[in-house]
């Protein structure tokens, strides 16, 4: 028998990208936990609904993601009623994924269990959600909206709630958790950080997607994205993946044809004055802008493709 040393000890070897268990390619891993930072009002939730009629139909998130396949979800909405929940749901997820979708809001919870609020720091009520994910094994989406609300007692508690996300993600379950108070969550449980911030409003509702924090994604997948909403085919309402670049070129767009000047437009978006004439030239090819005398104008195809106002396509 040969003996055992040091060097006879087996070691790591890189891990095969292939090996990755994907829940969207290229973006989010089985079993991780992703914080979506964002303030209130910009529109988080449609994002989140948006993240779970993909998981739950197996269709592309925002268009670009691919699924590796279709999977049960709970919601946890801490803020709105049940009516309304379902209300949005109904437009974001086809009827046949529908159910699916288990929705636990705590307004209703209230209602029904005489004023006790559905309060996650107690691992009486975290054992509810947990026994879910045991005994269904096809639920693997946890998306809980918003943290604040459903862990009020996080600081004092932290290091139990952390190790009761660890549990979910070993289970193999993907938590995403929407947090608008910018708490510091899990430290290094957290797998995937994004900032959202709103670019515009009205018929062209948009978001930027920042990555803060990518643990398994290279640098170079890491660039901030918009995602846009709108009506598809099948008449819900879904968010499609845009190029950020193309957001910056359309609010050029919209600020030239209200006469700000390119210097200004610069200062305005953080940008210099040679990518702001790069931009009016690409949105004059892209249909966007104009020549009307002397001034350059928004085309109808740029009406349509850009709604807001000036102080809505400010940097962001």
């Amino acid at each position: 028998m040969n003996r055992l040393t040091f060097d006879s000890l087996p070691v790591c070897a890189a891990a095969d990208t292939e090996d990755k268990h994907w829940f969207f390619e290229g973006f989010v891993e089985q079993g991780q936990l992703v914080v979506v930072d964002a303030p209130c009002g910009v529109g988080m939730t449609w994002f989140l609904m948006n993240m779970i009629s993909a998981a739950t139909s197996g269709a592309s998130c925002f268009e670009k993601f691919r699924s590796a396949g279709s999977c049960k979800a709970i919601y946890l909405n801490s803020g709105m009623e049940l009516s309304e929940v379902q209300g949005r749901f109904n437009k974001v997820v086809a009827s046949e994924h529908f159910p699916k979708v288990k929705i636990v809001c705590a307004n209703e919870i209230y209602k029904q269990q005489n004023k006790i609020f559905f309060d996650l720091s107690n691992r009486e009520y975290r054992d509810i959600i947990h026994d879910g994910f045991e005994k269904d094994q096809e639920y693997k989406l946890l998306v809980i909206d918003s943290f604040d609300s459903f862990f009020p007692q996080y600081r004092s508690k932290s290091n139990i709630i952390n190790n009761w996300f660890l549990e979910l993600k070993q289970l193999g379950v993907t938590v995403v958790v929407a947090n608008n108070s910018k708490a510091k969550i899990g430290g290094d449980l957290v797998d995937l950080e994004l900032i959202l911030e709103e670019v515009a409003r009205g018929d062209q509702f948009a978001l930027k997607v920042s990555y803060s924090k990518a643990r398994n994604l290279p640098k170079d997948q890491c660039k901030p994205f918009l995602v846009s909403m709108g009506e598809g085919g099948d008449g819900l309402l879904r968010m499609a993946y845009e190029e950020y670049s193309q957001g910056i070129t359309e609010r050029v767009a919209y600020l030239i044809s209200e006469g700000v000047t390119q210097t200004e437009v610069g200062k305005m978006l953080g940008i210099n004055q040679s990518t702001v004439s790069r931009r009016v030239e690409k949105a004059r090819n892209a249909g966007l802008l104009e020549k009307k005398g002397q001034y350059l104008m928004l085309t109808s195809d740029g009406k349509n493709r850009i709604k807001g106002k000036v102080e809505d396509l400010l940097p962001d």
